[in-house]
């Protein structure tokens, strides 16, 4: 029974370390943005 338990709590404690480091990232980079595609049309200053 003991062993049961501990295979319990290490596999809850194993599926907690799996979802924090996606939260951390997600929080830890939330200030940068790579932003990718073609690159603008020329300025022509023509706008009305």
């Amino acid at each position: 029974a003991a062993l049961e338990r501990k295979v319990g709590q290490l596999t809850m404690e194993l599926d907690l370390v799996k979802k924090t480091p996606r939260l951390r990232l997600v929080s830890d980079n939330e200030n940068l943005s790579i932003v990718t595609g073609p690159k603008p049309a020329p300025f022509d200053g023509d706008v009305r």
